[in-house]
């Protein structure tokens, strides 16, 4: 991989079906409460196309760090690594650990479920781009505990003309 980018999104941005009802699932989740308690969370209700690709990451707060309760069987095909119990920055490369820190901070700073658009760049010059929906819970209904994220891969596109001719 030679870059990892993420930005944030407008939640108009938010198309896709199965992103859509796990948002619709979340918000049932939290009832009458702004986040949900982990005890409401059932991840046997993510949509079966998105539970492979599925974490959760705990929330530590003084030093904030993210440390990950559930690691879903498709990240582990593409990362080539199991990160049940570690923490976020122990992610590769780099820029990976970096950029989901950032958006787990920022999730856990406004308290609200956040898209972000990830894109990778690979050293053949392809792009992969997934969208990222992190979603908090909280015990306390004011502190983040921790964030469910799904993640829904929008495709491979070629930037390079000459992979596209072969």
């Amino acid at each position: 991989m030679v870059a990892y980018t993420v930005t944030e999104l407008d939640s108009a941005d938010l198309t896709s079906d199965d992103l859509k009802k796990m948002l619709d699932i979340w918000t049932q989740w939290c009832g009458d409460r702004t986040m949900p308690r982990w005890k409401q969370v059932d991840l046997l209700e993510v949509p079966r196309p998105l539970l492979g690709q599925t974490s959760v990451v705990d929330v530590r707060h003084q030093p904030l760090d993210f440390t990950y309760r559930y690691w879903g069987s498709g990240f582990r095909r593409v990362h080539d690594k199991e990160m049940t119990g570690l923490s976020v920055d122990d992610l590769t490369p780099a820029d990976v650990s970096r950029c989901s820190r950032e958006s787990f901070t920022s999730v856990t700073e406004q308290k609200s479920p956040l898209l972000f658009r990830q894109v990778y760049e690979h050293e053949n010059e392809s792009l992969v781009t997934d969208l990222a929906l992190r979603l908090p819970i909280s015990e306390d209904g004011s502190n983040v505990d921790k964030i469910l994220s799904v993640i829904e891969s929008t495709g491979m596109t070629e930037t390079n003309p000459e992979i596209l001719l072969g």
